[in-house]
């Protein structure tokens, strides 16, 4: 609906533009929204898509964090000297921490989330939709 109406206001706007739009924004989620629902993962699918979203959450907070904040990137250039690491180890190692400490973290979440699954608390389909 929304489509008619930007394509009957805007005459710089076409459709394989919007198009464009949809499958840079929408179409990777779109996929794996619709792998999580096949029949053969669709009982640990979204356990597992939970704990990969909140995993790379951690990685993109920390990052956002760390790699923002004028102090922080003083010490980790001063770190990255005494070991001898490159920028891009740096980089890498501080995503890969702040995966890790979601990863840590969302383990527990999962196990209450897998018992609420056991209880009939909710079923697979509303977990993935909450998470879309």
């Amino acid at each position: 609906m929304a489509t008619v109406v930007v394509l009957q206001r805007s005459s710089d706007v076409t459709v394989a533009t919007l198009f464009d739009l949809w499958m840079t924004g929408h179409l990777p989620a779109s996929v794996i929204f619709l792998l999580f629902l096949q029949d053969r993962v669709r009982s640990v699918g979204p356990l597992v898509f939970a704990f990969m979203l909140l995993s790379v959450a951690g990685a993109i907070l920390l990052g956002q964090i760390l790699l923002t904040n004028d102090l922080s990137l003083r010490v980790i250039v001063s770190t990255s000297q005494i070991f001898g690491t490159g920028v891009k180890g740096i980089f890498v190692l501080v995503y890969l921490a702040g995966f890790a400490l979601l990863a840590f973290a969302a383990r527990n979440f999962l196990h209450k989330l897998g018992d609420a699954y056991q209880c009939q608390t909710f079923s697979d389909r509303s977990i993935s939709l909450d998470a879309m």
